[in-house]
């Protein structure tokens, strides 16, 4: 009786301890109170079913709480997110926040591990990330080797465009176009939209990607219902997709190792040969370190980059007035016999101005992250625990009222200056900042400027005859897109 009455005193008294260690950490960022073990994902998740979109939901807590540093418990994980720009500039910039959480959902989107490039931090992270922008660079990007891949590309949309003659969903006929370029980057050659290497690819990347948005509000909080209900969160399919894309990209890379040379370097995978072959740091160049960092490069290049430009000609067909101030300025600097270069880019202020102001109005990324604090520090004022995970709102700071007036309306002139040059602004950051800034910001850069670009000079874009106009307002997600659309390119 005695053994059992001490039982229950000692399970009560661990429970209490557990239950006061929920609570929030002296000095923490505001924000709703929690509940034990679970945190706010509950009423973050309703909130966001409501508002239809996670980044909504936590600018709306933000603007209850008055406050730009916004303090969460998701899981039992401490999540902070800033929404004022020297906030989200000092998440971005400072060591302190550069390490990445070391949660289940994150090793699951590595395929199980703390790899690549995007996935991990600490020396490992820093010889990854060094060694991929250095060969980046020597296979094409940001050198002609690019721009021919891309001019290739816009070449077979241009054909594709006036061979169809009939509406196409512009999302579906642009995302083969990129993941071709990414893969004569990294694998020495591009692929035709046809071949059935980058058509299973494509595939695979967009039902993972659809995977990840059903699962992940609940597995990044609660990992452990994958045990419990692994087919109603999303777990069964999510390790399907896993399982299948892996075996593409490690039959890719077994299939370079059959024809590989030591003294022969055709492309960004053969340079990782040549480094885990090497024997040095053994641990850091390994098949599986190589297979995910084909995943980053894959992921970071091709969903943004895509949806950037569908929205762009989604802005295009709901202002026809600022499509045609586009084509008159292709018309009179490039002329109509060639496909406007890189090199004309200074020339192209205008069109500049329209592709930054899609991207600030779009947001595709409306909340990045997450960084992981490597120390216990102040930010805003405020005590930021050792391993808080951060995020930072760019909606909110593409739509600051102070940095960018009537940040509502879809204005392109706001980065141009008196002299119709182009306004590079600091706080326009759509692809991050410091050490963490997105690795293919050149070539989306250079991909989304020479296809909108190409496109508009050769097509007139519209609402096809008969079909409802389509809406302004994106689909939400992790990342964000434009409601399936049809248009019509009509050639000039």
């Amino acid at each position: 009786m005695i053994t059992a009455a001490l039982f229950a005193l000692i399970s009560f008294l661990i429970l209490v301890l557990a239950i006061l260690r929920q609570g929030r950490p002296t000095g923490y960022p505001p924000g709703p109170g929690w509940w034990p073990f679970v945190g706010n994902g509950f009423m973050l998740r309703k909130l966001a079913r409501k508002l239809n979109g996670q980044h909504l939901a936590l600018s709306k807590l933000a603007k209850d709480y008055g406050t730009s540093l916004l303090g969460l418990k998701l899981g039992g994980e401490y999540v902070v997110v800033g929404f004022t720009p020297s906030v989200v500039k000092e998440i971005m910039s400072r060591d302190e926040f550069i390490g990445r959480p070391d949660s289940f959902f994150l090793r699951l989107r590595c395929f199980g591990n703390r790899e690549g490039v995007t996935g991990c931090d600490g020396p490992n992270w820093q010889k990854q990330r060094a060694f991929v922008v250095r060969h980046l660079k020597v296979f094409g990007m940001g050198k002609t080797t690019m721009e021919g891949l891309i001019r290739d590309e816009l070449a077979d949309l241009i054909r594709l465009l006036k061979e169809e003659a009939k509406p196409v969903s512009v999302g579906e006929i642009l995302a083969p176009a990129i993941l071709s370029v990414i893969w004569g980057l990294v694998a020495g050659k591009r692929l035709q939209r046809t071949d059935q290497k980058l058509q299973r690819l494509l595939q695979l990347l967009n039902r993972r990607s659809r995977a990840f948005d059903i699962a992940g509000g609940y597995l990044n909080q609660f990992p452990w219902l994958r045990f419990v209900a692994p087919e109603k969160v999303g777990y069964t399919l999510l390790t399907t997709m896993n399982a299948e894309l892996k075996q593409f990209l490690t039959e890719m890379v077994e299939e370079h190792k059959s024809s590989y040379k030591p003294d022969v370097t055709r492309d960004l995978i053969d340079a990782f040969l040549h480094e885990m072959y090497s024997g040095n740091d053994a641990d850091v160049f390994t098949d599986s370190q190589l297979v995910v960092v084909l995943l980053d490069l894959f992921i970071a290049g091709s969903q943004t980059t895509s949806g950037t430009l569908d929205f762009a000609f989604l802005y295009m067909i709901k202002y026809p007035e600022i499509q045609e101030k586009v084509y008159d300025c292709l018309k009179d600097t490039v002329g109509m016999n060639s496909p406007p270069k890189l090199e004309d880019k200074p020339r192209l202020a205008y069109v500049e101005a329209v592709i930054a102001e899609v991207q600030r109005l779009c947001n595709v990324v409306p909340v990045a992250g997450p960084r992981r604090c490597l120390q216990e520090t102040k930010l805003n004022g405020y005590i930021i625990p050792k391993n808080t995970t951060l995020l930072f709102s760019l909606l909110s700071l593409h739509m600051d009222e102070e940095l960018f007036p009537d940040p509502q309306r879809f204005h392109p002139d706001r980065f141009l200056g008196p002299d119709g040059n182009f306004i590079r602004n600091n706080n326009f950051l759509p692809f991050g900042l410091g050490k963490r800034r997105c690795l293919g910001d050149i070539l989306a850069k250079a991909f989304i400027f020479m296809v909108f670009a190409g496109i508009i000079q050769q097509f007139k874009v519209s609402t096809p005859k008969g079909d409802p106009e389509p809406t302004l307002t994106p689909l939400p997600g992790i990342t964000l897109a434009p409601a399936k659309y049809a248009a019509q390119f009509t050639p000039r």
